[in-house]
């Protein structure tokens, strides 16, 4: 059975076209159908559609259809709608070992030597801006209250509570052996050398660190950071030079407001439970502590403040894929970043407790 069209295939024709042919179609018992089209036939998505309906509904009757006669310019536009062949498109090779391991070295190196860059261009940046007095201290005051001063009510709560239970667990080994005295010793020791940069670089890791990612991450998918650089304005000056420094600034002084507040939910602990004196803590604790173990916890707080800022620029600088993209830099920015502050902060145990 042969038919002839003549008609253009396109939406305006479809619908008189399709019912005419669905006719002709039924009138098939058995045998193949050959749909000649004339060379100056027109297609359109609408009549590709349609001819697939009507393959389809001849194929189910047992009367498949076959195309003859396709001009030059049909073909080309069948040939982009038209489905591969079955084999026609090769399996996706299967990924070895090796070059799994390999591809992932690749991007870590990648990683490793943007974020050395990142560092490069932040302290050359932020050094000059401050030479050359061209700092926003505004702009610097601001992002020192919101990620610092901000911090403070959550950084004393977690530092008195982890004061008081350190105090708590020690206390009743230390009444065992009528060593109450030494429970200064160890509280006074245990947040000024550890417990208290460590805390608070965490603290702020979660809360401004991910606040600094998700923004930087914001302005990047809002192509807001590209419109900086057209104007000629360096996004890591602009952006993150700011944020780092009121993070290196206010992070020390946090970190001395939790060995504060630690220290003080040890003082509780000896006043209440072990019966000491506030006098008697207080000169046990200064014998324990030295001036090195202040300077040493202020060095600590400031790299991890550095780690924290920088961190959060070098995820947020390169994210990408719409929201669910600044949900990825944030998360990859607390975690990568409470990594980083546990890695340095044994990496210090380790240089000052040998040297």
């Amino acid at each position: 059975m042969e038919i002839r069209l003549e008609t253009d295939l396109t939406r305006e024709t479809a619908g008189t076209l399709y019912r005419d042919l669905r006719r002709r179609l039924q009138r098939c018992r058995d045998g193949e159908i050959r749909l000649v089209l004339a060379e100056s036939v027109r297609l359109d998505n609408v009549g590709i559609g349609l001819l697939e309906t009507l393959a389809r509904e001849a194929a189910a009757r047992g009367c498949p259809l076959r195309l003859a006669g396709v001009g030059s310019r049909a073909e080309r536009l069948l040939g982009i709608h038209r489905a591969p062949e079955p084999g026609g498109v090769p399996e996706p090779r299967e990924v070895g070992f090796f070059e799994r391991t390999g591809d992932q070295v690749v991007r870590a190196a990648t990683h490793v030597f943007d974020f050395a860059v990142l560092t490069a261009d932040s302290f050359f940046l932020t050094a000059a801006a401050l030479v050359r007095g061209r700092l926003p201290w505004r702009t610097f005051v601001e992002q020192s209250v919101r990620l610092g001063a901000d911090s403070l009510p959550i950084i004393a709560l977690i530092s008195f509570l982890v004061g008081l239970t350190t105090a708590l667990q020690a206390a009743y080994q230390l009444l065992q052996f009528g060593a109450n005295i030494y429970i200064a010793d160890l509280v006074g020791v245990a947040m000024v050398v550890e417990l208290g940069p460590l805390m608070t670089a965490i603290v702020m890791a979660g809360r401004s660190g991910s606040s600094m990612a998700a923004e930087i991450s914001s302005m990047v998918i809002a192509e807001e950071v590209d419109a900086l650089r057209t104007m000629g304005i360096n996004p890591v000056r602009y952006v993150l030079s700011p944020k780092l420094l009121a993070l290196v600034f206010t992070t020390p002084l946090l970190t001395v407001l939790s060995m504060v507040v630690g220290i003080g939910g040890g003082v509780l602990v000896a006043l209440f439970y072990l019966d000491l004196s506030f006098t008697a803590f207080w000169n046990e604790m200064i014998d324990a502590l030295a001036l090195r173990d202040l300077l040493v916890s202020l060095l600590k707080a400031m790299t991890f403040a550095v780690l924290i800022g920088l961190t959060a620029g070098h995820v947020g600088f390169r994210a990408s894929g719409g929201a669910s993209g600044v949900g990825r830099a944030t998360t990859a920015s607390v975690v990568a970043s409470i990594f980083l502050v546990i890695v340095f902060d044994a990496a210090y145990s380790l240089i000052f407790y040998f040297g």
